[in-house]
């Protein structure tokens, strides 16, 4: 089996980790919750809980060296044929590239609009914003081929060739436009207040809402969930320490997020716009920013832009990944056909969540009030991820005999910090997913506020 270098797999599972969740959602959900108690909340999420969840998924792909399906059903010690069903979870990823790469569309599109005009005022970049959502399904299927297409370049030619390639390219290139764009706004009057609205903690800021989102932005924010960190692990080099690799991913994902969040904040904060506008912030509110830097703003636009189509291509091809990996060792297809296979569905189910976004098939209309978008995204992150995520924890938790377990781990870490970790993974981890799940769910459907509820109880 190929193998990643040592560098190439850290760089690759961090461009999985590291999407548009980073650097598109983290700051709107950040700003939508007040900021302060969001990030603390998050970073502590991070380092207690995901990175248990992330290192356990690590250890499976490490340890079976298989696709998802062949590793919960090699390493399972009794009930195989069922627990090999687990590793379905990659139908997920497959679900959330295809409408992922919707959104990678109008990113690229943005990219280049906004190189020879930006909407001057909110209402002008809203009506932008919603007439290329709406009406202009041409450009949306186009620039949804592209992605796909970029993305199907990259996987035919393999881990060595095509994955750790383009990471070692885009991964350091993203820090380096993020480097750019930080160094850029501390020159701003704003920046202060961009770093009083992060890192102030504020108590009269902690509810329940708080805590959920930064818990769900957590999870989401890693790739758990849909089998792309056990793919990877797979072909990770049997002499890299796995465990000191996961606190390094989970530290880029985090300061990248960071860096993201100071960066719009400060750009809004020096125009006076709200930081609360929600999944909008970049398409409507951050052109106005970009309108009144006047030439450079042009310049800025496209990097930033740019910087997102990055992020966000290294996270869509890792999400395909597991797939493919399952297409040729299960049923012993050629890479170029698994893959072929692969971005074919995606575009198809992608080209469908489009159409169901514009006024010329509103899905929304025939699916319950939620469009194919919706309802994918709400299937994906609140009910097979959490799901998949659980069964992780439980499977290596409680499936897998501890003396067992512990030799995976080969001596790289000592006897007190996995018995902590194995009480994270046995214990913490499943709950504070279900809850999350749950909450999502409720709230979804019921607008009912778990957490709240709980926080009455106690």
């Amino acid at each position: 089996m190929v193998h990643f270098s040592k560098i190439g797999f850290i760089l690759s599972l961090a461009g999985s980790a590291i999407g548009l969740g980073n650097i598109w959602k983290f700051p709107y959900v950040a700003g939508q919750n007040g900021g302060g108690i969001f990030v603390i909340i998050f970073i502590l999420s991070v380092i207690f809980v995901l990175c248990s969840v992330f290192l356990a998924e690590m250890i499976l792909g490490r340890e079976s060296s298989k696709n998802p399906v062949s590793t919960f059903e090699m390493l399972a010690p009794r009930h195989k044929n069922l627990w090999k069903y687990s590793g379905y979870m990659f139908i997920s990823g497959l679900l959330i590239l295809a409408f992922y790469s919707m959104i990678l569309g109008w990113i690229t599109y943005y990219m280049f609009y906004l190189l020879f005009y930006i909407p001057e005022n909110g209402a002008t970049a809203q009506a932008l914003f919603d007439n290329f959502g709406r009406y202009e399904l041409f450009w949306q299927i186009v620039c949804h081929l592209a992605i796909i297409a970029i993305c199907g370049f990259i996987l035919v030619r393999g881990i060595k060739k095509g994955i750790e390639q383009i990471n070692l390219i885009l991964m350091p290139a993203l820090f380096i436009i993020f480097i750019m764009l930080f160094f850029y706004v501390i020159t701003l009057d704003s920046f202060p207040k961009a770093v009083d609205f992060m890192f102030d903690f504020k108590w009269e800021q902690v509810n329940s809402g708080s805590i959920l989102e930064a818990l769900g932005q957590a999870f989401f924010s890693m790739s758990l969930g849909v089998g792309t960190i056990m793919a990877y692990s797979a072909a990770m080099p049997r002499h890299i320490n796995f465990v000191s690799s996961s606190f390094y991913i989970a530290t880029l994902n985090t300061i990248l997020a960071l860096i993201a969040g100071l960066v719009v904040f400060s750009l809004l904060f020096k125009e006076g716009l709200s930081p609360d506008a929600g999944p909008n912030l970049i398409f409507v509110s951050l052109p106005i920013v970009f309108y009144q830097m006047g030439w450079v703003g042009h310049i800025v636009a496209f990097i930033f832009f740019l910087a997102l189509l990055f992020a966000g291509v290294t996270s869509a091809i890792s999400m395909a990944e597991p797939a493919i990996a399952y297409l040729i060792e299960r049923h012993h297809l050629k890479r170029p056909k698994a893959t072929f296979l692969v971005i074919t569905f995606c575009f198809l189910v992608g080209g469908i969540t489009i159409l169901g976004q514009t006024d010329y098939f509103h899905s929304a209309e025939y699916l319950g009030g939620f469009t194919v978008f919706q309802w994918i995204d709400l299937l994906t992150s609140t009910v097979f991820m959490p799901l998949s995520g659980v069964i992780i924890c439980l499977f290596v938790g409680f499936v897998i005999s501890q003396n067992e377990l512990y030799g995976m781990f080969s001596g790289t870490i000592p006897y007190w910090f996995f018995r902590v970790w194995l009480i994270l993974i046995r214990y913490i981890a499943p709950i504070v997913i279900v809850v999350i799940m749950l909450q999502n769910f409720l709230n979804k459907f019921f607008e009912i506020n778990l957490i709240q509820i709980i926080f009455s109880w106690l």
